[in-house]
């Protein structure tokens, strides 16, 4: 068990070692303070073993293997031999994994889209997988869930969807229905365009992606300092390994394959209506990300208000009015002096482009 890895590693060793140290007590106890207790304690006429009639059945039943064994030494080696060989053949077949998987009850479905995909098109997808989910009779029910939670411990990306699979009660599935056949189903009916399926259950996956930050039971790691090699790299291995006899599925990550819009703000244009580019910024922001204006109160929850264009204007830049060339971003402002709302015109001049991969900026250079 010391020589464990991974994760038969860190569930065996706690095990190993105390039995180990069990073992350890237990012969020092066994030549320290079980002699002194026995000298205290045991009294009277101690009897032989020969006198246990349980001692004489099992001598009875090995006594003629042990005579055997002395008469013929070179048969009985020749015999041990044979059968420390004979394992050679099943031991072909155990396989590499030490720890068997265990039957959860319950699946995760976690595909990986292409990169540069839209929030739109995303959930779009998800809507469609989890449909087709819930189309198998031994599927109970189905959440999606897109992107990630606000917290640190979740790093999933926006092209990563995860649906909790939970199925019906085993004794209700159909007859000759097993967790294996169940996938199978589940992989030939979601068939969706650009998607590549990976069907696991929840906790397992959990502990393969602390453990090695692969979601898949097998995956292979390419490192290195160029984005693009290592793509190219991992592009080649997804079209090997998918020929290879039972692979299900197989996906390569895309770690230079996103796209941004870069926001240019023409400096000199926004001079010319008194705006910095400190306000331009923060008019973006909102526009595009969202800004918080209010808090909605009912009982215990609470829901924020959030100011910020429409879902169609986000789409994409050509779907903006701005960019389109219609009416002007106009938006209030106290000038300091007077106390009065005026309005600023957004400068008509400031292009919006694409710019290269994981970059983003605000200002006129596109930075990392």
């Amino acid at each position: 068990m010391f020589v464990l890895e991974s994760q038969e590693g860190r569930l065996f060793k706690p095990l190993a070692f105390t039995k180990t140290y069990a073992m350890a007590a237990a012969a020092i106890l066994s030549i320290t303070l079980v002699p002194v207790l026995m000298g205290y304690l045991v009294r009277g006429r101690i009897l032989p073993e020969r006198k246990n009639p349980l001692n004489r059945l099992v001598i009875w039943l090995y006594r003629p293997f042990l005579d055997a064994a002395v008469a013929w030494p070179w048969a009985t080696s020749a015999l041990a031999m044979a059968l420390v060989v004979s394992m050679a053949w099943p031991l072909q077949r155990i396989g590499t994994e030490f720890m068997p998987e265990l039957n959860e009850g319950d699946l995760l479905y976690m595909p990986s889209l292409y990169p540069g995909v839209s929030i739109g098109k995303a959930r779009e997808v998800l809507q469609q997988t989890d449909r087709l989910i819930a189309a198998v009779p031994e599927v109970q029910s189905v959440h999606g869930k897109l992107g990630r939670a606000d917290t640190a411990t979740d790093s999933a990306p926006l092209t990563m969807l995860e649906t909790m699979i939970q199925l019906i009660p085993e004794s209700e599935w159909r007859e000759g229905m097993t967790l294996e056949l169940i996938r199978r189903e589940l992989d030939r009916i979601v068939q969706v365009p650009g998607v590549t399926n990976v069907w696991i259950q929840p906790i397992k996956n959990r502990i393969d992606m602390l453990a090695t930050g692969i979601k898949s039971p097998v995956g292979v790691k390419v490192p290195g300092p160029d984005l693009s090699v290592i793509e190219g790299i991992g592009i080649e291995m997804e079209r090997a390994v998918s020929d290879i006899e039972g692979t299900v599925s197989a996906y390569a990550e895309r770690p230079a394959g996103g796209r941004f819009v870069e926001i240019d703000i023409d400096r000199k244009a926004a001079a010319l209506y008194m705006m910095s580019v400190h306000e331009i910024q923060d008019v973006v922001q909102t526009a595009i990300g969202g800004l918080q204006v209010s808090e909605s109160v009912e009982g215990l929850e609470r829901f924020p208000i959030n100011l910020r264009y429409p879902q169609e204007w986000r789409d994409s830049p050509e779907k903006n009015p701005q960019s389109a060339g219609g009416d002007a971003i106009r938006r209030p402002y106290s000038s300091g002096r007077s106390g009065r709302n005026q309005h600023r015109r957004w400068p008509q001049h400031d292009p919006i482009r694409k710019c290269p991969a994981n970059r983003i900026s605000l200002h006129r250079h596109c930075r990392a």
